[in-house]
């Protein structure tokens, strides 16, 4: 299976002093005959090079086209937004 790679957010994730990469994907708007590319579920890259699930961070971008990532902090609080293809964007509050 294939799917493109549509974004990456470099940030310290896990709050261990090191940055990690989140990368996101999947892209749906191709015609039928081919079907969607839909098999990547995200995944985070840590400063070691070791590549993770994004669902052992809590993320779930199974089944959805990732077009964009973004940190933000209000109110002292940092927060993950992913912006889909045509879905409701999600809003992850990362824990200090």
């Amino acid at each position: 299976q294939q799917s493109p790679i549509n974004t990456f957010l470099v940030s310290d994730f896990d709050q261990d002093q090191n940055k990690e990469i989140l990368v996101g994907g999947n892209y749906f708007g191709v015609i039928p005959f081919h079907g969607r590319f839909d098999s990547f579920a995200g995944a985070i890259i840590d400063h070691r090079g070791e590549i993770h699930s994004s669902a052992d961070f809590g993320l779930d971008f199974w089944n959805k086209s990732v077009r964009h990532l973004d940190i933000i902090s209000l109110n002292n609080q940092t927060y993950l937004i992913v912006i889909y293809n045509n879905e409701t964007s999600e809003i992850y509050r990362i824990e200090s």
